[in-house]
């Protein structure tokens, strides 16, 4: 699959089924979604849930291989 698919994509939103979130680190999160990992940095006070699988302007999304 084409990891840019993973990234400002509105559709891929649709594709997030049971997302697995896991606290990495301070502020850091990883998705786990398909084939690889999305990982993001997020306030603490921000949502972490599917309906932000899509970055807000200003928050990187990265594909990590397991």
């Amino acid at each position: 699959m084409n990891e840019n698919l993973y990234k400002h994509e509105d559709d891929q939103v649709d594709k997030c089924k049971n997302p697995t979130w896991e606290k990495v680190a301070p502020y850091t999160y990883r998705l786990r979604v398909f084939n690889g990992w999305i990982v993001t940095t997020k306030e603490e006070n921000e949502t972490m849930s599917c309906a932000v699988f899509v970055p807000d302007p200003g928050h990187e999304w990265e594909i990590c291989e397991e």
